[in-house]
């Protein structure tokens, strides 16, 4: 599994975010823990995704004149749907204004795109004055093949270091864990799914005194760096747009 540039840049932050909590862990004497039930809807989508997924390829080269046939997938990059999580919340607040929320939730992620199958032949004409190649044909067969799909269940562990702001909101940053437990593909889809992936989780809310407890209305950004499925052309990387909800009970 790759990981990349941009994703060292999200480990290094998560790792980041983690270890300032861990400081903050090792200085506080508080060991008021907070217990709830969290639960989000949220819009799934890819990134890392070229708009166009190559299946063959052949090139041939005269000395005036090229062809280049090639069949790709087109839209595969236009993955997304509507997926969910819910489970429990954990936050141990190390000082007044820093802790560490730590949940584990049963999240269902989705995504679906109308994908086509293009028959591509280009023709080029070589300049010889300036050496290079003009293109001068064009000849394309474009069969919709209809709606692909990946469905997933996932468990995801979020581990955010928690900043509570001045206003009494908070901003959380840091890694999440997830351990795939089933996927279904349908359609032109058939890759076979990672096993565990890691991200970053970047988010913030405001609390709200509800009954006996505290309710907490939260926006939460997942950015993946890991692919949830992969082969030499195809690594899908998960993005995930979350509103939510926490009620904390202890």
């Amino acid at each position: 599994m790759k990981i990349g540039m941009y994703g060292i840049k999200l480990v290094s932050a998560g790792l980041l975010s983690l270890l300032f909590c861990t400081n903050a862990l090792a200085e506080s004497k508080n060991t008021g823990i907070r217990v709830g039930g969290h639960a989000a809807i949220g819009y799934n989508t890819v990134w890392g995704v070229d708009e166009q997924l190559s299946i063959s390829k052949l090139e041939q080269t005269e000395v005036t004149t090229k062809t280049v046939t090639s069949t790709y997938l087109d839209g595969i990059n236009n993955l997304s749907d509507i997926g969910f999580n819910a489970g429990l919340a954990v936050l141990f607040p190390f000082t007044e204004s820093i802790g560490l929320s730590a949940d584990l939730l049963f999240a269902y992620r989705s995504y679906s795109a109308d994908l086509t199958l293009v028959s591509s032949k280009k023709t080029f004409m070589r300049d010889l004055v300036n050496d290079k190649w003009n293109k001068m044909d064009l000849v394309e067969d474009r069969q919709p093949l209809g709606e692909a799909s990946i469905t997933q269940i996932n468990i995801d562990v979020p581990l955010m270091c928690r900043y509570t702001l001045p206003e009494n909101g908070f901003a959380e940053i840091g890694p999440q864990l997830t351990f795939n437990v089933s996927t279904s593909t349908d359609g032109s889809l058939n890759e076979e799914a990672n096993g565990f992936v890691m991200g970053l989780t970047i988010g913030g809310g405001y609390p709200i005194e509800l009954g006996s407890g505290t309710l907490e209305i939260d926006v939460h950004v997942l950015f993946g760096f890991m692919a949830i499925q992969s082969n030499n052309d195809f690594e899908p990387r998960n993005m995930s747009f979350n509103v939510g909800a926490t009620y904390w009970f202890i």
